[in-house]
């Protein structure tokens, strides 16, 4: 879906897009506020999009029709952006794809710059900012429930986030998945697919103040 937001040449009056929702489109014809690096930018518009589940991985794609494309992603505020990326890997004119993907982005507000480093107007096909979707479970909060007799429960860990499990073994990445289980004094075996390398730890109380068991 893409969807034709009214253009900002300005940081303050920035375009809000939406992380996985709709992209934007429009005319590149903004001749002032150009961003402070990524330099070459006759024209610029600037887009915004915003972070609350960090540290997060996106990926922003834009696409033109005219002219030579660039983007740059920024973060900050505006008046004193910092740069993060910059992408403009093809500076021919015509129709062109820029892209950059950043990882483990803190929560906050960042700025996308899409410009041309030509002398004239561009336009903008589209511009999408889109993120792995993570597993709900990807947070010890999310855990899932794990019912004594449970078989054959399919899982993954793709997509999961960098995030550190608290469990104070050092030999499990922060890259992983949370169960929980209601012990009632017996024994309890939990047994995994043996084709991976899964590593394992078993703790109590809360998420917030972890004792490791196992």
């Amino acid at each position: 879906l893409t969807t034709a937001f009214a253009q900002s040449g300005t940081c303050v009056s920035a375009t809000q897009l939406t992380i996985n929702g709709a992209c934007g489109s429009g005319t590149i014809n903004g001749t002032t506020g150009l961003p402070p690096t990524c330099t070459g930018w006759t024209r610029a518009e600037y887009y915004s999009f915003t972070i609350t589940s960090a540290p997060q991985t996106v990926t922003i794609t834009a696409v033109s029709g005219t002219r030579n494309l660039a983007i740059g992603l920024f973060s900050g505020s505006c008046g004193s952006l910092s740069n993060i990326a910059c992408a403009d890997a093809d500076n021919t004119n015509g129709v062109q794809t820029e892209t950059i993907t950043a990882t483990n982005l803190a929560n906050g507000t960042y700025y996308i710059v899409a410009g041309n480093t030509r002398n004239n107007d561009l336009a903008l096909t589209s511009i999408c900012i889109t993120s792995p979707v993570a597993p709900a479970n990807n947070l010890c909060t999310n855990a899932t429930a794990l019912p004594c007799g449970t078989t054959n429960l399919a899982g993954t860990t793709v997509n999961t986030a960098n995030i550190a499990h608290g469990t104070g073994c050092s030999f499990i990445s922060n890259y992983g998945v949370w169960y929980t289980f209601v012990g009632d004094g017996n024994p309890t075996t939990i047994t995994t697919n043996p084709s991976f390398d899964i590593k394992l730890s078993v703790s109590t109380g809360t998420c917030a103040s972890m004792t490791n068991i196992v």
